[in-house]
């Protein structure tokens, strides 16, 4: 249940998609001539067009659960969420066609999901609920986040744990060229690390300080810096993903010809 939760509402989801619909319109000025550079680009039908509408949004003292206010945002919302339905359905097929070749084959493991799965036997949930060492985790990590969610609510309540932010420390150059570098301890990463294979988890951190290396070399040119993107991280990122995705059906091909032979044979 919390792998599909946070299909919907984890991060660049539902949480970003709901003030993009009405952002363009409500905040167009005539200074910065959204209404002719972006308007007629974007489908009214995927937006929301009508100001009236948005005010309760923006300024608050009143309620979706009016006729006007659900006229106006039941369009977008529907289109939206149709494409989503169909994005995550496409997502369960590709699921359903690797599972095999992924689960049997290739033993992979999934760390969201080893957890709850390990938790619903009932021979393994006696011993770990009466496992001293895991209370004692789950002590510490539910303090630790506990004080961090109240110090957001209350600022007044100190938040256990460690957050720095590294890039505070550098401040002359090239070293200041690292941007943002957030130095934390989550206990759910923590947790989740000793469930990824380890070449993944060296790759995560590797590959994140090879960016920050690349941001001090170029800093020595005094020409590219954390903010002016002209490194391509997000085309780096992308290439990497590509990579990834060739590399997964290149290694799945005799598992994706016998799935072709297969659909063929009962489409025929």
């Amino acid at each position: 249940m919390l792998s599909l939760a946070t299909a919907l509402f984890g991060c660049d989801m539902i949480q970003a998609l709901i003030p993009v619909l009405p952002y363009s319109t409500w905040f167009a000025t005539a200074e910065n001539d959204w209404s002719s550079l972006l308007s007629p680009y974007l489908p009214e039908w995927l937006i929301l067009t009508q100001k009236s509408v948005m005010e309760g949004y923006y300024t608050g003292g009143s309620s979706i659960w009016t006729i006007s206010n659900l006229m106006g945002w039941l369009p977008p919302l529907t289109a939206w969420f149709c494409f989503i339905f169909i994005l995550l359905f496409i997502m369960v097929c590709i699921n359903i066609i690797m599972r095999r070749r992924w689960m049997e084959q290739e033993k992979l493991t999934f760390p969201t999901a080893q957890l709850p799965c390990e938790l619903i036997d009932h021979s393994r949930f006696s011993r770990l609920i009466s496992n001293r060492l895991m209370w004692i985790g789950f002590c510490v990590a539910f303090f630790m986040i506990g004080s961090l969610g109240l110090h957001i609510m209350y600022p007044k309540i100190p938040s256990i744990g460690v957050r720095t932010f590294l890039d505070s420390y550098f401040t002359e150059k090239p070293l200041s060229n690292i941007g943002w570098t957030p130095l934390t301890l989550f206990p759910f990463v923590v947790g989740l690390s000793f469930f990824i294979p380890l070449d993944m988890s060296f790759s995560l951190w590797f590959f994140y300080l090879i960016m920050k290396v690349e941001l001090i070399i170029s800093g020595f040119t005094g020409q590219l810096t954390f903010t002016t993107g002209g490194l391509y991280f997000i085309e780096q990122r992308a290439g990497a993903i590509i990579a990834i995705c060739a590399i997964a059906i290149l290694m799945s091909r005799s598992h994706l010809r016998e799935i072709g032979k297969q659909i063929y044979r009962h489409g025929g």
